[in-house]
């Protein structure tokens, strides 16, 4: 019979197995990022409309120095599949709430759906934008 210490365990081949778990046993993905800029703005009141002509053609990703992004995603059926991601302004007081709901109607052929919901100050990185939504058919060959 051995006796000892048993051999430590990096936290890559823990964190290795839980995601393996999470991916397998709940189906729930998880995303998040954090973004910073240097020449990011640190406050609402700095923003240009350059600055919005820029992060709306998507020559920048954000406006402001410090962002967040965040979702998950979890199968609903085999079919279906429901998202909700966020961005979260962290300099000023502002957030984007974005819901999908994806079907497969055959391999190859998706429909989906999204709301794009704007939170925060009306001078914020994404206060005036309003509120939308669209839904694509998507073909893959």
């Amino acid at each position: 019979m051995k006796s000892g210490r048993q051999k430590p365990v990096s936290f890559a081949k823990i964190l290795s197995k839980f995601a393996k778990r999470c991916s397998v046993d709940f189906q729930l993905y998880f995303l998040a990022e954090y973004l910073r800029i240097g020449q990011g703005k640190t406050d609402s009141s700095e923003i240009t409309l350059n600055d919005r002509m820029a992060y709306l053609s998507g020559d920048i990703l954000s406006i402001n120095r410090d962002t967040v992004f965040t979702g998950f995603t979890y199968p609903v059926t085999d079919l279906m599949d429901f998202s909700l991601y966020g961005i979260l302004a962290c300099n000023d007081p502002s957030a984007i709430i974005n819901p999908w709901l994806l079907y497969s109607i055959y391999p190859g052929v998706n429909l989906s759906f999204t709301a794009y919901m704007p939170v925060g100050d009306k001078q914020s990185q994404n206060g005036e934008s309003g509120h939308g939504g669209f839904v694509r058919l998507k073909f893959s060959f």
